[in-house]
């Protein structure tokens, strides 16, 4: 099991290097473990520049913009209207009027969602309580990545208590076996394990006698 002292779940995922940065970009795995993510903590992922997957909470996400080339269909999210606009030089009055749905496409932009934007600066009403703005808290955190081995599933659980309560099972067995203290809980065990749980390894000894 993986431990991680951290201030928030963001710097967690998107600081280069991390454990979990690892996994979400570089993992063979990467896709089916951004995926989980998003299922257990919500928001998404994107795409920058760098070619880096980096995660955004549901906040941002309803509360930033996106955009969509129309010669590939390239979706593009971004959180900064003025930042975005000079990098590309666009101007910020059009894509404000696009995404108003007043102008259809700007120098082959179009708007994936019609939202209203005050023209200029581009800024709008938040929507929600924005998590970062709350006080800052230090936890430790504790990941492991889990394999069925009857389904043949990799699952990465950042949240062993409520992956607990999803298979219906023990926290203290599912602990134990995240920390190596056991070998498997039911037909779960560590991915890196070499062997499968001995009951499945009965089951087929008896099959095949």
């Amino acid at each position: 099991m993986h431990r991680e002292r951290i201030v928030d779940i963001e710097t967690r995922v998107n600081k280069r290097n991390t454990k979990l940065w690892f996994m979400m970009n570089e993992n063979s795995r990467a896709a089916m473990h951004r995926e989980q993510f998003v299922q257990q903590n919500g928001g998404m992922f994107y795409n920058n520049e760098k070619g880096e997957w980096l995660w955004r909470n549901e906040f941002t996400v309803k509360n930033g913009y996106w955009l969509r080339k129309r010669e590939t269909g390239e979706k593009v999210f971004f959180e900064n209207m003025s930042e975005f606009c000079r990098q590309h030089d666009l101007s910020i009055v059009k894509i404000c009027e696009i995404m108003n749905g007043k102008r259809k496409s700007y120098k082959g932009w179009e708007p994936v969602e019609v939202r209203e934007v005050k023209e200029g600066p581009g800024a709008h009403k938040n929507i929600g309580e924005n998590p970062i703005h709350k006080k800052d808290y230090e936890v430790v955190t504790k990941t492991a990545i889990f394999k069925n081995w009857k389904t043949n599933e990799i699952i990465l659980v950042t949240n062993i208590s409520e992956f607990c309560k999803k298979i219906n099972g023990s926290s203290k067995d599912v602990y134990a076996v995240a920390n190596g203290n056991k070998h498997s809980y039911r037909e779960w065990t560590l991915a890196t394990a070499s062997k499968p749980p001995a009951f499945l390894v009965n089951k087929n000894s008896k099959k095949e006698s």
